[in-house]
């Protein structure tokens, strides 16, 4: 992520100068821009060393800081450089970082790519990503709790539980990363399969091309089989959902034409989320392209926006009245003391 103009940090300390201490904590906002303190470094043996003591130490940790390589001060900095050292062990140690040009030929050796690494592992980005002067905004996640390695040998077994059978409209999704290279065999992710006339089964796949495939099996043994066009990008983290529409409907989506028809979510114990609760709010629609509603530039899709009670939330379509953004979704949540919306990157407004 790249600052806005006047978006920079105010500088309040000088690593080279003394010895910094800092109390951190956990932020109660999200902001889209650096606010506050900054810490000058010369790139050679200077970093935010993190304290054991100070931090949970679960298995998952986001490292991230707002960086910005001086330029033509006179210091010729390392071709590496650690920003941020969390060492929690001997054999333990995360890192986030920056390297000068590192990579093949052609490489700008004025800019930077990002590299973070874990004990006597690293990744780094393949493009050049830096560039000196500019404040830029650097995460690495290190997620060592809740993915789980398939290699080719395992995979989510759903059991034959009647509740997963195909009676109904059904969707099986699943965050994936695939390896290197394809797999030899159909490399299964979640399945509920067993091939016998009176069950009905299905099952979530990459095959042997690359590509994911959802498959299904009806009580009468017909197998039906989608396919993506694509394969998958190998150490790129998907999402990958299949669809199973068990109404012979051909509309099996919300068409939302921005005058009153929403959906409405209630105050209710079982789906009130607080403050610091991660949930996910999702559904298939077909917004029409053109919206009978243009009173406002934003026409209600999901709401849950009492101003009251719980976390409020809201997800909604901009439409033609939205002269930059029209066909995108925004969705928002807020607490009356804080607030983050976000814009899709993509548009909506093709009638898909």
């Amino acid at each position: 992520d790249k600052t806005p103009e006047g978006g920079a940090p105010i500088l309040v300390g000088n690593v080279r100068a003394s010895q910094v201490q800092a109390q951190t904590g956990q932020d109660n906002a999200w902001v889209p821009e650096p606010q506050g303190n900054a810490l000058q470094f010369d790139g050679t043996d200077d970093c935010v060393k993190l304290c054991n003591d100070k931090l949970a130490t679960t298995g998952d940790l986001t490292m991230e800081a707002w960086v910005n390589v001086g330029v033509g001060d006179g210091k010729d900095p390392h071709d590496s450089m650690c920003i941020i050292d969390y060492h929690r062990s001997e054999d333990s140690r995360c890192t986030l970082g920056l390297s000068r040009g590192a990579g093949g030929s052609g490489d700008d050796e004025t800019l930077y790519k990002v590299s973070a690494g874990v004990w006597k592992q690293a990744v780094q980005t393949k493009n050049a990503t830096v560039s000196p002067g500019e404040w830029t905004h650097l995460a690495a996640v290190y997620n060592a709790t809740n993915a789980l390695q398939l290699d080719g040998r395992g995979y989510v077994d759903c059991g034959n539980d009647a509740t997963l059978d195909m009676t109904e409209a059904m969707t099986v999704e699943a965050w994936v990363t695939v390896a290197a290279t394809p797999p030899k065999e159909p490399q299964v992710i979640l399945s509920k399969w067993r091939a016998v006339a009176e069950e009905q089964s299905w099952r979530l796949y990459i095959d042997t091309d690359g590509k994911p495939c959802f498959e299904t099996l009806d009580h009468n043994r017909r197998v039906t089989r989608v396919k993506s066009s694509e394969p998958l990008e190998a150490g790129r983290a998907y999402h990958l959902a299949g669809v199973f529409a068990a109404s012979p409907k051909e509309e099996v989506a919300l068409t939302l034409n921005g005058t009153s028809d929403y959906v409405r979510i209630p105050n209710d114990d079982a789906i009130n989320f607080g403050k610091d609760d991660d949930f996910t709010v999702a559904a298939w629609i077909k917004p029409a392209p053109e919206q009978q509603d243009t009173a406002h530039s934003a026409n209600s899709i999901i709401e849950k926006w009492s101003g009251r009670g719980s976390y409020p939330y809201a997800i909604r379509y901009l439409n033609q009245a939205d002269t930059v953004d029209r066909g995108r979704l925004w969705a928002a949540r807020s607490d009356r003391k804080i607030s983050a919306s976000v814009r899709s990157e993509k548009r909506l407004d093709d009638g898909a």
